[in-house]
């Protein structure tokens, strides 16, 4: 039998990603943020849609903004990836045109098979006392608030470092200048597309709102034409997410993400 040849074990370094302050509020932030929701709806009864209303505001949505701060409102981005940017949005398309075939073909099951995108195995213990709604902010929050300490960490180095020609890159750098600045046009991003989906009654507590206008033979309505388009935020950011992060094989990236330069605590 040959001998297993002995290898010394590599040195354990202590290292941040990108200093102690950030990857704490983003790693330890994040996980407090889905464990007070939890706790405030399994502990402390709060209902569901109160949270999900906290979550979507304070978080999911500017997340979205957050891609759309490091694309759209970046004139070299616009330039570099205009096929990408634009042809993704046809991702906008994909709930209204299901919706369509449904109508014509007069049966809901495939507008019903596209909003249930995926099915979630729960953990049985938590499960039985949360509801859907709550389970998708628990396990989103977490992710949202990563999110944005890596948004914010690329928005640093590539429009607000040193020497940085900050007229270069158009809006992207106006609206990072502060975090403030920043969280506030994520959140007027988030109303502006949530009070849409809101007025046609496709999020909780807005049901008063609801536009039932029925579209189609199928029992379908303007609700769920709303919803379908809803949907498209969510499928055109895991869609740009996909390219826009290739540090493999983006230099730029991997510059303003500093991952070339780490250094050791």
């Amino acid at each position: 039998m040959n001998a297993v040849p002995h290898v010394a074990p590599a040195p354990l370094h202590a290292r941040w990603l990108v200093d102690r302050r950030h990857d704490l509020l983003s790693t330890v932030g994040g996980l407090g943020a889905s464990l007070a929701q939890m706790a405030l709806h399994v502990l402390g009864g709060v209902s569901g849609p109160p949270l999900w209303w906290a979550w979507v505001l304070l978080l999911d949505g500017p997340h979205l903004f957050a891609t759309v701060s490091r694309t759209y409102l970046d004139a070299r981005e616009r330039k570099t990836r205009a096929r990408l940017l634009w042809g993704s949005l046809g991702w906008f398309a994909a709930g209204p045109a299901v919706f369509a075939a449904s109508v014509l073909a007069g049966q809901r099951w495939p507008f019903a098979v596209f909003v249930t995108l995926t099915s979630l195995v729960f953990w049985p213990s938590v499960s039985r006392r949360m509801d859907f709604l709550m389970f998708t902010v628990a396990v989103t929050a977490f992710h949202n608030v990563q999110y944005h300490g890596i948004v914010w960490f690329f928005h640093r180095n590539r429009y607000h470092a040193e020497g940085v020609d900050r007229s270069a890159f158009g809006w992207a750098p106006k609206v990072s200048q502060r975090f403030i600045v920043y969280a506030l046009c994520g959140l007027a991003f988030t109303l502006a597309y949530r009070t849409l989906g809101c007025g046609m009654g496709v999020h909780p507590g807005c049901g008063a709102f609801d536009a039932k206008v029925a579209l189609g033979g199928a029992g379908l309505t303007l609700r769920d034409l709303m919803e379908g388009f809803i949907w498209g935020f969510a499928l055109h950011h895991y869609f740009l997410d996909q390219y826009i992060w290739r540090v493999r094989r983006d230099a730029g990236l991997n510059q303003d993400l500093k991952l070339g330069t780490a250094g050791l605590a």
